[in-house]
């Protein structure tokens, strides 16, 4: 099934403007023009440096200058076992906006990744058989939880330790599920830069947990979480994650890390975060996103060849 609003097959449809508004690192700002699919894209991504102001104003600047605004470093809700828990600071810098259409990658990464998880262990590219996951936030990353929990692989779910900084770690599913239904209310209101690294911070590193990352086979998560967090040895580790840049390829070259998969396609090397990948679709798809199906937001990626990157291997 081809996009909406593609372009017919003599020539290319308009530029669509797609914008990442991140509380991360100004350093990581960039700007490129891809096509995928006849589908032209002028993408850009602005990094606040964990600013919320800076993130409210960059948004209401943006509104109807583009047709997508995806908001990185944060997250519009938190989203567990169906149920969504609104982070009432990002949603405010959201509705800053109200011509352009504002994402926040869940979508993206409840369908678009879980299927890339199916497709890379049916595929035999990865086979999460052989040991056990490290998801690093569950909560982060629900279209992995939902695969690993349809393919019945092992996990254990870091969203305690590497979130909050305590050391309770879970192997079960239903322990996992309790901790955050009883959890996700109350840490929905706690200022993200309580919980995630924002801003400079995002380059710090803080290695803990050694022996979760020794256990592990594969890592899946947030890529400014994992490289905060992981050892310097990551010998026989395959790591699922996004937003790598050449010199996060470099670093973890040094580790030594078995393979390294973007949960994405690469553009010019490079990957962004989900955040922007929901906001190319849905600019190219031409509806609001509550309005796409999931079958519709699949089929798009699908006509546009998105699969899974293999960087390191």
């Amino acid at each position: 099934m081809p996009c909406l609003n593609s372009s017919p097959t003599l020539g290319l449809s308009p530029l669509h403007r797609v914008v990442s508004v991140s509380l991360g690192s100004k350093t990581g700002n960039r700007t490129c023009e891809v096509n995928f699919a006849n589908n032209r894209f002028q993408l850009e991504r602005i990094g606040t440096d964990g600013n919320l102001a800076a993130l409210a104003d960059t948004i209401a600047s943006l509104d109807g200058h583009c047709q997508a605004i995806g908001i990185g470093g944060a997250e519009l809700d938190y989203v567990c076992n169906g149920r969504k828990y609104p982070l009432p600071q990002i949603r405010k810098a959201a509705s800053m906006a109200s011509r352009s259409i504002v994402v926040d990658g869940n979508r993206y990464k409840a369908v678009i990744e879980r299927q890339f998880v199916h497709d890379l262990q049916n595929e035999g590219i990865v086979d999460f058989l052989l040991g056990r996951t490290l998801m690093m936030c569950g909560v982060d990353r629900s279209g992995v939880v939902a695969a690993l929990r349809e393919l019945e692989f092992d996990v254990t779910y870091g969203d305690i330790p590497f979130s909050i900084g305590l050391p309770m770690s879970f192997a079960k599913h239903g322990q996992f599920d309790i901790v955050t239904a009883l959890t996700l209310p109350l840490i929905s209101r706690i200022p993200i830069s309580w919980l995630y690294p924002t801003g400079k911070k995002q380059l710090e590193r803080k290695p803990r947990y050694g022996r979760l990352f020794r256990k592990a086979r594969v890592i899946v998560g947030d890529w400014h979480a994992i490289q905060r967090f992981a050892p310097n040895d990551l010998s026989g580790k395959t790591i699922l994650t996004n937003s790598l840049r050449k010199r996060d390829i470099d670093w973890l070259a040094k580790t030594r890390v078995d393979r390294v998969i973007t949960l994405c396609p690469t553009i010019e090397g490079e990957s962004f975060g989900a955040n922007l990948y929901e906001a190319m679709l849905v600019a190219a798809i031409g509806k609001a996103l509550p309005e796409i199906t999931d079958f519709e937001l699949l089929a798009c990626a699908q006509s546009f060849g998105w699969k899974p990157s293999v960087v390191i291997s």
